[in-house]
Protein backbone atom coordinates (compact mmCIF):
# COMPACT_ATOMS: atom_id res chain seq x y z
CA UNK A 1 0.00 0.00 0.00
CA UNK A 2 1.41 3.15 -0.86
CA UNK A 3 2.20 5.65 1.79
CA UNK A 4 3.92 8.67 2.35
CA UNK A 5 6.18 9.92 4.80
CA UNK A 6 5.01 10.52 8.30
CA UNK A 7 7.76 14.18 7.98
CA UNK A 8 5.31 15.15 5.29
CA UNK A 9 4.04 18.56 5.61
CA UNK A 10 2.22 19.30 2.61
CA UNK A 11 -0.74 16.87 0.61
CA UNK A 12 -3.18 17.52 -2.07
CA UNK A 13 -5.25 14.58 -2.87
CA UNK A 14 -6.61 15.05 -6.56
CA UNK A 15 -8.78 12.93 -8.20
CA UNK A 16 -8.75 9.68 -5.77
CA UNK A 17 -11.22 7.21 -7.23
CA UNK A 18 -11.61 5.02 -3.91
CA UNK A 19 -15.16 5.31 -2.39
CA UNK A 20 -12.89 6.07 1.23
CA UNK A 21 -9.53 7.63 1.71
CA UNK A 22 -6.70 5.01 3.07
CA UNK A 23 -6.32 4.17 6.37
CA UNK A 24 -3.36 6.64 7.39
CA UNK A 25 -5.02 9.63 6.14
CA UNK A 26 -5.93 11.39 9.43
CA UNK A 27 -3.35 9.42 11.47
CA UNK A 28 -1.99 10.93 14.03
CA UNK A 29 1.56 10.01 13.12
CA UNK A 30 1.59 12.22 10.40
CA UNK A 31 2.12 14.69 13.28
CA UNK A 32 4.01 17.33 10.88
CA UNK A 33 1.22 17.98 8.23
CA UNK A 34 0.15 21.89 8.39
CA UNK A 35 -1.50 21.34 4.90
CA UNK A 36 -4.05 19.49 3.16
CA UNK A 37 -6.39 19.69 -0.22
CA UNK A 38 -8.75 16.93 -1.32
CA UNK A 39 -10.41 18.45 -4.41
CA UNK A 40 -12.57 15.78 -6.74
CA UNK A 41 -12.82 12.59 -4.96
CA UNK A 42 -16.15 12.44 -6.15
CA UNK A 43 -16.49 8.80 -4.75
CA UNK A 44 -15.82 9.43 -1.39
CA UNK A 45 -18.71 9.30 0.83
CA UNK A 46 -17.21 10.10 4.04
CA UNK A 47 -14.17 12.55 5.46
CA UNK A 48 -11.11 10.80 6.60
CA UNK A 49 -10.88 11.70 11.05
CA UNK A 50 -8.47 14.75 10.28
CA UNK A 51 -9.10 16.11 13.43
CA UNK A 52 -6.49 14.15 14.47
CA UNK A 53 -3.73 15.76 12.28
CA UNK A 54 -2.67 18.61 15.57
CA UNK A 55 -0.40 20.38 13.45
CA UNK A 56 -2.58 21.07 10.36
CA UNK A 57 -2.99 24.54 9.84
CA UNK A 58 -4.87 24.91 6.39
CA UNK A 59 -7.66 22.43 5.09
CA UNK A 60 -9.77 22.73 1.46
CA UNK A 61 -12.17 20.45 0.95
CA UNK A 62 -13.67 20.61 -2.79
CA UNK A 63 -15.55 18.90 -5.03
CA UNK A 64 -17.01 15.63 -2.84
CA UNK A 65 -19.73 15.06 -5.21
CA UNK A 66 -21.16 12.32 -3.28
CA UNK A 67 -20.37 13.42 0.39
CA UNK A 68 -23.83 14.66 2.03
CA UNK A 69 -22.84 15.03 5.99
CA UNK A 70 -19.64 16.17 8.06
CA UNK A 71 -20.24 14.26 11.51
CA UNK A 72 -17.83 12.66 14.26
CA UNK A 73 -15.57 10.99 11.99
CA UNK A 74 -14.12 14.28 10.74
CA UNK A 75 -12.83 15.20 13.81
CA UNK A 76 -11.44 12.04 15.04
CA UNK A 77 -14.28 10.87 16.78
CA UNK A 78 -14.77 6.84 17.12
CA UNK A 79 -18.14 6.11 17.19
CA UNK A 80 -18.78 9.59 18.24
CA UNK A 81 -17.08 9.23 21.43
CA UNK A 82 -13.82 11.12 22.45
CA UNK A 83 -10.65 10.62 23.58
CA UNK A 84 -10.52 13.67 26.46
CA UNK A 85 -6.98 14.50 26.08
CA UNK A 86 -7.31 15.39 22.24
CA UNK A 87 -8.99 18.57 20.46
CA UNK A 88 -9.81 18.23 17.25
CA UNK A 89 -8.35 20.36 14.57
CA UNK A 90 -5.96 22.18 17.55
CA UNK A 91 -3.80 24.16 14.84
CA UNK A 92 -6.43 24.81 12.01
CA UNK A 93 -6.26 28.46 11.33
CA UNK A 94 -8.00 28.40 7.66
CA UNK A 95 -10.97 25.85 6.60
CA UNK A 96 -12.37 26.04 3.00
CA UNK A 97 -15.18 23.69 1.69
CA UNK A 98 -16.35 24.85 -1.39
CA UNK A 99 -18.16 22.80 -4.27
CA UNK A 100 -19.83 20.42 -2.65
CA UNK A 101 -23.10 20.04 -4.45
CA UNK A 102 -25.00 17.10 -2.26
CA UNK A 103 -23.52 18.16 1.17
CA UNK A 104 -26.68 18.15 3.02
CA UNK A 105 -25.81 18.94 6.59
CA UNK A 106 -22.83 19.47 9.36
CA UNK A 107 -23.32 17.12 12.54
CA UNK A 108 -22.73 18.37 15.74
CA UNK A 109 -20.07 16.84 18.50
CA UNK A 110 -20.42 16.22 22.41
CA UNK A 111 -20.67 19.73 24.01
CA UNK A 112 -17.59 19.01 25.93
CA UNK A 113 -15.17 19.34 23.22
CA UNK A 114 -14.49 22.28 21.38
CA UNK A 115 -12.37 21.84 17.99
CA UNK A 116 -11.21 24.64 16.08
CA UNK A 117 -9.64 26.84 18.94
CA UNK A 118 -7.37 29.09 16.37
CA UNK A 119 -9.52 29.05 13.59
CA UNK A 120 -9.41 32.50 11.65
CA UNK A 121 -11.05 31.77 8.25
CA UNK A 122 -13.75 29.88 7.65
CA UNK A 123 -15.11 29.85 3.94
CA UNK A 124 -18.09 27.93 2.36
CA UNK A 125 -19.21 28.23 -1.28
CA UNK A 126 -20.99 26.69 -3.59
CA UNK A 127 -22.76 24.09 -1.09
CA UNK A 128 -26.36 24.50 -2.20
CA UNK A 129 -27.82 21.82 0.11
CA UNK A 130 -26.16 22.51 2.95
CA UNK A 131 -29.52 23.31 5.08
CA UNK A 132 -29.41 24.17 9.07
CA UNK A 133 -27.45 26.24 11.78
CA UNK A 134 -23.75 25.86 11.55
CA UNK A 135 -22.71 23.60 14.57
CA UNK A 136 -22.16 25.39 18.00
CA UNK A 137 -18.66 24.74 18.11
CA UNK A 138 -17.47 27.05 15.12
CA UNK A 139 -15.81 30.18 16.86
Amino acid sequence: MLQPSPNLKKLSIDLYGGTSFPSWLGDSSFSNMVSLRIDNCAYCMTLPPLGQLHSLKDLSIESMSTLETIGPEFYGMVGGGSNSSIQPFSSLEKLVIKEMSNWKEWLPIQDDIFPFPRLKTLKLSKCPELRGCFPSHLP
